[in-house]
């Protein structure tokens, strides 16, 4: 299925996500709990509805390894287009690949 323009950028519309494209943005895997160690301000249902907007959007995927589920960027686009639009502001500095 392919995900609308308007629906992409819905995906990265809020700042908690864009932190999370950040970072995975280095192209590591990161599991939900180490999502959540970076992320101490959000409760467990606020990051997974972040989470979840960022897969509907395509922008992340997911993969399960047993009881573990992993994030990581699908969209390389996406991470290409938020580096070039926030290249002067270092609280979103996205790391390069």
């Amino acid at each position: 299925m392919r995900v609308s323009s308007p629906q992409k950028t819905k995906g990265f519309a809020k700042q908690n996500r864009l932190q999370i494209i950040t970072h995975l943005s280095d192209g590591v895997e990161r599991s939900v709990s180490e999502i959540e160690a970076l992320f101490p301000e959000l409760n467990q249902s606020t990051l997974s509805q972040h989470l979840g907007k960022l897969r509907k959007a395509q922008i992340v995927k997911t993969l399960r390894q047993s009881q573990t589920i992993f994030y990581s960027i699908t969209d390389h686009d996406v991470v290409r287009l938020l580096r070039h639009i926030f290249a002067d502001d270092s609280a979103l500095a996205l790391t390069s690949q």
